[in-house]
Parts: C-alpha cells; sequence; structure tokens
C-alpha cells in the first residue's frame, strides 16, 4: 500500500510534463506559422504558361478579364487577385483552386496544358501582352 502514493505522483510529473510538451509544440507550430504567414509577398503579376511556354503576362493592379489559350480559360483580375472563372476542361479543378494573388501561387490545368503563375515585380516581364 505504501507505493499507491508513489504511484500516483509519478503519474502526475508524466502528466505534467505530458501537458507541458504539448503546449510547447503548440506554441512552436503557431509560431512558425506566423513567421510564414508575415513572409508571403504580394505579386505583381500574373504569367500565363501553355505547353510550359510563356504566352502572357498580366499586372494585377489592374482589373480586367481574359481570354487565354484561345479561348479555353477565362482569366479574372480582381482586386490584386487572379483566378479562372470559365474552363472547358473535364474537371474544372482549375476554377475550384480559388484566387491567387501571392508569390509562388499558381493554377493549373493538366488537361489543357495550362498554368497561371504569380511572380514578383522583380520577376515581371509585360513584354508580351
Amino acid at each position: 500500500m505504501a507505493d499507491k502514493p508513489q504511484s500516483r505522483n509519478t503519474n502526475k510529473k508524466t502528466l505534467l510534463r505530458d501537458v507541458l510538451l504539448a503546449v510547447f509544440l503548440l506554441a512552436l507550430g503557431l509560431s512558425a506559422f506566423f513567421i510564414v504567414q508575415s513572409n508571403r509577398k504580394g505579386g505583381a503579376t500574373v504569367e500565363v504558361y501553355h505547353d510550359g511556354e510563356k504566352i502572357a503576362a498580366y499586372s494585377l493592379l489592374q482589373n480586367a478579364t481574359y481570354e487565354i489559350n484561345g479561348g479555353t480559360h477565362t482569366l479574372v483580375i480582381e482586386n490584386g487577385a487572379a483566378y479562372v472563372k470559365d474552363a472547358d476542361c473535364p474537371t474544372h479543378i482549375c476554377e475550384k483552386r480559388g484566387k491567387i494573388k501571392n508569390v509562388g501561387e499558381s493554377i493549373v490545368c493538366l488537361p489543357n496544358r495550362v498554368e497561371v503563375r504569380v511572380v514578383g515585380a522583380s520577376d515581371v516581364d509585360l513584354s508580351l501582352n
């Protein structure tokens, strides 16, 4: 019977260590999340590729609607973000991707071999407009 109080004490210490470890890991994860979010950079331009070849580049600063790849896609730029409104592919995954606005984000349509990619101001070449 003398072993029971010591066992309870050990269990409480183990529980306390587990809780402290969980709190530490949660704080670490949240810190990493906020650091990554604060370092995200808004893009200046979207570049459109077909079969890996750049076919157009559009500013994210000007609201507009573009027909791309011979009309297979309707690209909409609104309030600094771009999205595919309509596509003639069977899956429509590119439409479901939603809006992109940060450097490195992209929308890909595999059936039509189209990619829309956000790039930063230093990466911009608007000569294909």
